[in-house]
């Protein structure tokens, strides 16, 4: 992770000709992330070897040449069937009185969160930024004995999210990015699509 960070600042100075961030660029990020916070708890849960995957969208509008406004959301949702996966004596030291809805368990977690983010000087092929943003975050569970008999459980509490990222030209439309810091997207990774090209 050091010589990831020590790269990524790096790379911030360098320049070029074009520019692969622009005022007026509207950007779409798609990927997936990992969070090792959720991620553990479903293991912890479950007991699954397989990593979980969750979703990463955001939203990007250049308002100078070096400052982008954006918003940035994820999703992280499953179903399991506990009473397939454990034996009853871990279904009871995990649900406790809720015992018997542990027939089927599904979670949605989810993240929306504005961010600012602050870009590196013009570069041909490869920007970097630093982004930091406040928003919320939230989580929907459901127990469930059968479809008519459940028990649903919902919070939403603020969230904040700190992160350096790197996107690298593939096209003139089309971008390669990674991410990684601190919130509900601590490491991402996927592909830009700039809706459109600024004017010069």
């Amino acid at each position: 992770m050091k010589k990831i960070l020590i790269l990524a600042f790096a790379l911030w100075g360098w320049s070029a000709h074009a520019q692969v961030f622009q005022k007026g660029q509207a950007s779409y990020y798609f990927g997936g992330i990992y969070n090792i916070v959720v991620n553990d708890a479903y293991h912890e849960l479950f007991n699954k070897k397989t990593p979980t995957q969750a979703l990463h969208f955001k939203y990007e509008k250049g308002i100078t040449s070096r400052i982008g406004l954006a918003v940035s959301a994820t999703y992280y949702g499953y179903t399991v069937y506990p009473a397939q996966i454990l034996d009853s004596f871990r279904i009871f030291r995990l649900y406790g009185p809720f015992v018997e809805y542990a027939q089927k368990y599904s979670a949605n977690h989810y993240s929306v969160i504005p961010k600012i983010q602050l870009h590196s000087k013009k570069n041909k092929w490869v920007n970097t930024y630093v982004g930091f943003g406040v928003g919320i975050r939230g989580e929907h569970i459901t127990q469930f004995k059968t479809d008519a008999d459940k028990r649903l459980f919902s919070d939403i509490w603020l969230a904040a999210e700190f992160n350096l990222g790197m996107r690298a030209k593939i096209t003139d439309q089309f971008q390669a990015y990674a991410e990684m810091g601190f919130g509900p997207s601590a490491l991402s990774a996927g592909v830009v699509y700039q809706i459109r090209k600024p004017k010069e």
